[in-house]
């Protein structure tokens, strides 16, 4: 990608994420203490928690998966964090919606089979945007549930494998008592 297609995407995804401000009606909300949450907005949340019922649809909270990633992204850049909500606000718009799928109503006020729907079309789009952010929700979304025990046999995890006699003990390696055991007699270790 050259120089001047790298500004070109780049001022189109800018244009797009500030239309996610614009919205025909708002999105469902889902009662949540905005205090309680740390980077999400709480319309953020709801449209995230949407979008987990489908990514992952065996996970018996979304809310739970949710909260997790609003914690992870303590560790990421403000601007990033900020760029999530953006990203949500534009994945639930309704005028967004209209340009590019025909549809008047935003991705949270959606039947199941809309919201799958809306999915694929996220992320089968030629506009990279869309692509690269149904990407993002997604791997949120399913790294929340492996990094969750009580979720991961939903996803089909069944956790790391225990595998005998393949890992070793390397704790000890290098000390008086290990050097003493594995020393050849006269030997180097």
């Amino acid at each position: 990608m050259n120089r001047r297609q790298f500004l070109k995407r780049g001022v189109i995804g800018g244009a797009l994420l500030s239309v996610a401000g614009l919205a025909l009606y708002p999105s469902r909300e889902r009662g949540v203490d905005a205090a309680s949450l740390r980077h999400l907005s709480p319309r953020g949340f709801a449209i995230l928690c949407a979008v987990a019922a489908r990514i992952v649809p065996h996970v018996a909270d979304p809310t739970r998966i949710v909260r997790q990633i609003d914690v992870w992204l303590d560790d990421v850049a403000p601007d990033a964090a900020a760029d999530v909500n953006k990203l949500l606000l534009l994945f639930d718009n309704a005028l967004f919606a209209l340009i590019f799928d025909g549809r008047l109503s935003p991705f949270s006020r959606a039947d199941g089979d809309a919201q799958d729907a809306v999915l694929t079309a996220w992320r089968d789009s030629r506009v990279t945007v869309r692509r690269s952010g149904y990407q993002v929700l997604r791997r949120l979304c399913l790294g929340a549930c492996y990094a969750d025990t009580n979720e991961q046999r939903g996803i089909g995890y069944q956790g790391p494998r225990r595998i005998p006699g393949l890992s070793f003990d390397d704790s000890k390696m290098g000390t008086r008592e290990w050097l003493a055991a594995n020393t050849p007699p006269g030997g180097k270790p």
